[in-house]
């Protein structure tokens, strides 16, 4: 079983468990510009296609980007039988951690994993999030995946925001029609959230909630993925 660790946020450290699959951000790639000059001739040029290219289980596979400045909005996780990646859409005040939004909302997509160059147009749309929720943005944070199940989260925030409203938790496979919620919750303003994912097809989960005596009042759970149920658990079950 695989850890991961991503980084903190509002001073949280998440650790997720997922089975046999792993993905690494290498670096963004731009493609070439053919350019030629002749005798003083002016240069001409074709347009630079931005591309990210991320290392999926030893291999390179390369993503679509609108531009460098939201490339880190580019996610894609292997699957049992393929490739499951989300676009940056178009966004505004991309230079700005407070400002920046989404105009287009965040659209999921699955690719076969023979596939080394994905686009659009050699995979299929699995869902698309909601632009807006509450008044607020909507942001895809991060994919993952254990068997058949494609989980994500979301954050909603305004803008002039630097911290999320709300967080979700959701799950879906590539033939359903719609997202399901697993759970919503808190990771700023003192509030802290861990879960972890196994290869039983569950999902086990901790909300901390400050309280007046200056420690965390904690809720933990198991969500059963094949069945849609979820029961309480106690905290110290969470990493068992």
């Amino acid at each position: 079983m695989l850890a991961y660790k991503e980084g903190e946020r509002s001073k949280v450290r998440k650790i997720f468990f997922v089975s046999l699959f792993s993905v690494l951000i290498l670096t963004t790639a731009c493609g070439s510009s053919g350019s030629s000059s002749n005798g003083g001739n002016k240069e001409s040029s074709a347009p630079v296609e931005n591309r990210v290219t991320l290392s999926i289980n030893e291999k390179n596979y390369t993503f679509p980007s609108r531009s460098e400045s939201t490339n880190r909005y580019v996610k894609a996780v292997p699957t049992a039988d393929g490739i499951v990646w989300s676009p940056a859409p178009e966004m505004e005040n991309t230079s700005s951690i407070a400002d920046i939004r989404p105009v287009e909302p965040f659209e999921i997509y699955y690719s076969h994993a023979s596939d080394l160059k994905i686009d659009k147009i050699n995979s299929r749309k699995i869902y698309t999030l909601p632009l807006q929720k509450d008044g607020a943005e909507v942001f895809l944070e991060n994919l993952y995946s254990v068997h058949q199940y494609i989980l994500f989260t979301t954050y909603t925030k305004k803008p002039g925001m630097v911290q999320a409203i709300e967080n979700q938790l959701f799950y879906i496979t590539p033939d359903d029609a719609e997202a399901k919620l697993i759970t919503s919750f808190h990771e700023s303003g003192g509030y802290l959230f861990d879960f972890n994912i196994n290869d039983q097809n569950t999902v086990k989960y901790t909300q901390s909630s400050p309280n007046a005596d200056g420690g965390y009042d904690e809720a933990s759970f198991v969500f059963h993925l094949d069945t849609g149920i979820n029961e309480p658990i106690s905290a110290a079950d969470i990493h068992k």
